[in-house]
């Protein structure tokens, strides 16, 4: 999670934050009883920085004709 935060937002790695952050998902919280809170709650903030990644990202969030300045007319 810390790698998708920093590297890959640093780095605009759009594809391997989603891949990371997915893969976080795919563990089964029950799997591991000792482990589980911390699981459940990782597995929270993966899918709420999946749901927020338009905020990490300027790939398909700006366009680059929504940077121009408008011409005076």
């Amino acid at each position: 999670m810390t790698l998708a935060q920093s590297v890959c937002v640093m780095e605009q790695n759009r594809a391997e934050f989603r891949r990371l952050l997915e893969r976080a998902l795919t563990f089964d919280p029950n799997r591991d009883p000792s482990h589980r809170l911390a699981t459940i709650v990782l597995q929270r903030k993966a899918r709420a920085l999946l749901d927020r990644q338009d905020e990490f990202f300027v790939d398909d969030a700006i366009s680059p004709d929504s940077l121009r300045t408008p011409e005076k007319q």
